[in-house]
């Protein structure tokens, strides 16, 4: 009889850091919770640890908050339920349990804590208070409770017994200030055990969604305000504005709470609408700026109170302008343009993928950051690209590996030599309007001209199929193996498929060909012979 070899079992931390990988596949998770009492145990805390973050239906919602309550201890239960019984139904007397009340007369009130298997409660990790609250909502909903007073009376029952219950509390969002927030964080009991906690939270996410009275929502105000005194620990901040502008109150302590921070790491920002708020965006951020590496900006204005600041950057590595953002009438205050730009900063990602204003305000903001980032820059995103830019990066960023570049097609040939003599490793290129000059043999031209280097390239360029196909077959001449096409807004056929095919055989290499699948005209023929050659072929 042959001898079977049975692999021994792996141990509880490989298993974790197995299915850790799953967490963001419920389905796969909720699998694991039928294996093993082990698995279950580990899967159970990925699926506990951000209850709220995603939006679902009603019903989980409402089970959610269900089994939070089932977890609180007796005393606070008995709490909610002298609020409202409906809240903690009446059960049968096998399941009851009896405490003591203060005048030592026994009561029965609802409890199922024996029959729980987890305390659920100790693996949450990423609280959405906005989610939360239309939790809590929709929960005494189903119950036929709609009573303000108790819905926000239950949010700080819950509140106070979950972060007063995790060890793993990390991430908070703060979303939502229309609703209100139905609790006051300064009349929580146990607020220094609650403190001990905020200050533990290493991540804060600000929804600031409309201008509004501050009365209406004091709660959040509340909120932020007692962040700024006990949340010194944030490696993360980002903060959201939908609305042009913020109360004075709201923003005051919110750059307070950029200040205190002790080594703020990452931080994503609104530059408002108020322009004398910019000095106060700055000076919050200049206060971490010995720790700060990347940093992005929605509704970017104005660059010469950001370039004093970007001055002071001792280890920035990513910056991120979200969009370059000139209302009609406005005029930024820039700097004279110097052309001898001695101050060097450390930037290694470089990203403006929006741009609404002049083209010749947006270029001459680009070419300082460009100048200044210099050789350090090894990735570049640039959504409006202009001669003389492209002209900058030949100039001065010898080192790029990933490059990003919206342009219009008459600038593609400054691009040839910028191309021909870079270390590029991804190239991404989208052609704005009139795609006239991307001839067949213009493409002929572009093959030749990519680096050797080149493993991943993205096109989205309005080329007819004729130019695609020959520029596969050029670029098959010069023996350059990709790993990565990706080919957007094509309507391909089985000609240019084919040339792609071809050019992975001769090659080699090529592992993943991703094409657009709308207007595509390719037949199953041609779609499996590029399969059986390309290890991954997705259609987009």
């Amino acid at each position: 009889m042959t001898n079977l070899y049975i692999p021994s079992s792996l141990t509880i931390d490989c298993l974790e850091e197995i299915i850790r990988h799953l967490v963001d596949h419920r389905s796969s998770l909720f699998s694991c919770l039928l294996v093993n009492r082990l698995w279950c145990k580990l899967a159970i805390g990925l699926l506990w640890s951000r209850p709220f973050e995603y939006h679902i239906n009603v019903k989980r919602f409402s089970m959610i908050i269900q089994t939070y309550i089932s977890c609180l201890p007796i005393a606070e239960k008995q709490m909610l339920r002298s609020k409202n019984k409906r809240i903690l139904p009446e059960v049968t007397t096998k399941r009851k349990s009896i405490i003591n009340t203060i005048d030592n007369k026994k009561k029965y009130i609802y409890s199922n804590n024996d029959q729980l298997l987890f305390n659920y409660s100790k693996y949450l990790r990423i609280l959405d208070l906005s989610n939360f609250q239309n939790g809590v909502k929709q929960y005494l909903t189903t119950v036929n409770i709609e009573s303000y007073q108790i819905i926000s009376f239950t949010v700080q029952i819950l509140i106070n017994f979950l972060i007063r219950s995790t060890d793993t509390l990390h991430h908070l969002v703060i979303n939502n200030p229309i609703m209100r927030l139905f609790f006051d964080i300064t009349l929580l009991p146990n607020i220094e055990k609650i403190n001990q906690k905020i200050s533990s939270i290493s991540k804060i996410d600000l929804f600031l969604q409309r201008k509004d009275a501050p009365e209406i929502y004091q709660g959040y105000i509340k909120l932020i305000a007692h962040l700024s005194k006990h949340s010194k620990n944030l490696n993360k901040i980002s903060i959201i504005n939908d609305f042009q502008d913020c109360q004075p109150e709201v923003l005051r302590h919110i750059f307070k709470l950029i200040e205190i921070q002790n080594y703020l790491e990452e931080i994503t920002v609104w530059e408002f609408q108020n322009p004398s708020t910019f000095q106060w965006i700055y000076t919050a951020l200049k206060s971490q700026s010995n720790s700060l590496k990347y940093l992005g900006i929605k509704r970017f204005r104005n660059f010469s109170i950001f370039l004093d600041f970007l001055k002071s950057c001792k280890s920035l590595k990513s910056l991120e302008i979200l969009d370059f953002f000139v209302e009609d009438g406005y005029t930024p205050l820039y700097i004279p343009f110097n052309s001898t730009i001695s101050e060097e900063i450390k930037l290694e990602k470089f990203s403006c993928c929006e741009n609404y204003s002049k083209s010749s305000v947006f270029s001459l903001t680009m070419t300082i950051i460009i100048r200044m980032a210099n050789k350090n820059l090894r990735e570049l995103i640039l959504g409006d690209s202009t001669d003389e830019l492209i002209e900058e990066i030949q100039q001065n960023c010898p080192n790029i590996i990933k490059l990003s570049l919206t342009l219009y097609t008459t600038s593609f040939e400054k691009l040839l030599p910028l191309l021909s003599s870079s270390k590029l490793e991804f190239l991404y290129l989208e052609s704005k309007f009139d795609s006239s000059a991307l001839t067949p043999n213009f493409m002929q031209k572009f093959a030749i001209s990519l680096p050797k280097s080149l493993l991943h390239l993205g096109m989205d360029l309005g080329i007819i199929n004729e130019g695609l196909r020959l520029f596969f077959e050029e670029y098959g001449n010069c023996g350059v193996a990709l790993y990565t096409i990706e080919l957007y807004n094509y309507l391909l056929d089985d000609r240019v498929l084919e040339a792609i095919t071809k050019y992975a055989r001769k090659v080699g290499g090529l592992k993943k060909l991703k094409i657009s699948e709308v207007n595509t005209n390719i037949s199953e023929k041609a779609l499996q012979e590029a399969k059986d050659v390309i290890s991954s072929v997705v259609l987009l």
